[in-house]
């Protein structure tokens, strides 16, 4: 009754100490309410967004890609193997809410000559901690968070690796369609080149016409030689990507930039925000910090534990279990004088909800920029995507005419091969803008997020 009475004073004396309004963990929940959403995004689209987003371009080659990477890419495989840690650092915290249980067996012969002077023994040893003021459950809840970032994190380097297979595959694929534009157009100056040639030998075309001809056929030549060499470098990189060695082939055909998909819907901001993993993997490493603070303050309070006991010796372990001895042990711990070591850690356990509170609201005023820039890189490269086409619709119009006035003598060459080389640029600044803006919509598919439903963290009890 003395013990009892005394435990109990103990108890309310540490209460006392050390349960000041400061020391307690903070309401999460209400931190994450207060950051600043807008209520809608400055544009959005018809399309319904998928979280397969890649398909929206009805390219079966990039499906195959994609879902190749995702079985196969290093950054993915790593990824799931950092997930899995963080899964088993759950499942053990969690063990220590469970009692423990030891067991022992021994058998002893003093002479091999006298059975009877062998004996046995057993004993076994349960142990539990009372988990008196919480410290044990934030334990647990602090990593089965830290393994939900893991699993966000997961998801994070999935879409980083299609939004990376498919912004490398559409280089390669533009790289492929301007050298079939570089042929052609090295076509057209070889001919153009003959005119002058027979220009020249006729007095219609001076040696600076000729010259300047030459020239241009082999600045199409070199163009060639190093889009080639861009070109292998994109299949380097996507074949690492795809977690291949570097010189293996693709087995892809495609060298024509497909047609921008219809802009997908935005949704509503806050949606987007839970539809991202790093803002979801920056909030669970808040609510994990947080309940590490409630673990470091439980560990100023004292600790109540149970163990139990009980052992048999003897010679014949058939008999009964009358002789066995057992014993139930209560001990209550807590801390009287440590230097101030456990009051440092809850401030500095403080200090990380603070860092992760600020990284939290980081990340999300960077998911906000990143699709307003999307959506702001993408109107305006629509709009450069038209103004081009009909600005090469205009060049080849004069380039036309102008050739026919050459034809007919009525203009110097000079001026045709202007033209031409107006044309031939802008053929090749459409094929950049049309890429440019794939990669734009690439960006936007990626800001939106995704649900990514088919990595989900297990419940609690599961980890």
């Amino acid at each position: 009754m003395r013990a009892d009475t005394s435990a109990r004073a103990y108890l309310l004396a540490s209460a006392i100490l050390l349960g000041g309004g400061c020391m307690r963990a903070r309401d999460v929940d209400a931190l994450i309410e207060e950051r600043a959403v807008p209520s809608s995004w400055s544009a959005t689209g018809d399309a319904e967004a998928s979280d397969r987003w890649w398909e929206a371009f009805d390219d079966p080659e990039l499906n195959n890609l994609v879902a190749e990477a995702l079985g196969e890419n290093l950054d993915v495989k790593m990824a799931a193997a950092r997930l899995a840690q963080a899964r088993a650092l759950a499942g053990v915290s969690r063990a220590a809410l469970s009692p423990s249980v030891d067991g022992s067996y021994a058998f002893i012969e003093s002479d091999p000559s006298n059975p009877a002077m062998a004996a046995s023994s057993i004993s076994f040893t349960a142990s539990y901690e009372i988990d008196l003021f919480g410290g044990a459950r934030s334990a647990v809840r602090a990593a089965e968070d830290s393994y939900r970032a893991s699993v966000e994190d997961a998801k994070s380097a999935m879409i980083a690796v299609a939004a990376n297979v498919a912004t490398n595959w559409y280089e390669l694929v533009a790289l492929r369609e301007r050298l079939a534009l570089l042929g052609r157009q090295l076509d057209v100056n070889e001919r153009y080149l003959k005119v002058v040639e027979a220009g020249n030998r006729q007095g219609r075309a001076t040696r600076a016409d000729l010259l300047q001809q030459r020239q241009q056929v082999l600045n199409t030549k070199t163009d060639i030689s190093a889009t080639r060499t861009q070109a292998a470098l994109r299949e380097h990189t996507l074949a690492v990507l795809l977690g291949r060695l570097p010189t293996d082939e693709l087995g892809t055909q495609r060298d024509a930039l497909p047609e921008l998909p219809p802009v997908p819907a935005t949704g509503v901001p806050a949606d987007v925000l839970r539809a991202r993993p790093d803002v979801m993997g920056a909030e669970y490493r808040l609510r994990s910090a947080n309940h590490s603070l409630g673990e470091a303050i439980a560990a100023r309070f004292p600790r109540l534990s149970l163990s139990a006991t009980g052992s048999y010796e003897g010679a014949d372990l058939g008999g009964t279990f009358d002789n066995w001895l057992t014993s139930l042990v209560g001990n209550l711990l807590g801390p009287i004088c440590d230097g101030g070591r456990r009051r440092r850690e809850v401030e500095r356990n403080e200090a990380v909800v603070e860092e992760r509170l600020a990284s939290y609201r980081k990340t999300v005023l960077e998911a906000l920029k990143e699709v307003e820039d999307a959506l702001e890189r993408e109107s305006g490269q629509r709009d450069f995507v038209a103004k081009t086409e009909s600005s090469l619709a205009l060049a080849r119009d004069i380039h036309d005419r102008q050739r026919a006035r050459y034809v007919n003598g009525q203009l110097d060459y000079a001026i045709v091969v202007g033209a031409l080389r107006s044309a031939q640029g802008l053929e090749s600044a459409l094929i950049d803008a049309r890429r440019n803006a794939l990669m734009f919509r690439i960006q936007l598919y990626r800001a939106l997020g995704g649900g990514w439903d088919s990595v989900e963290p297990a419940t609690p009890g599961e980890v």
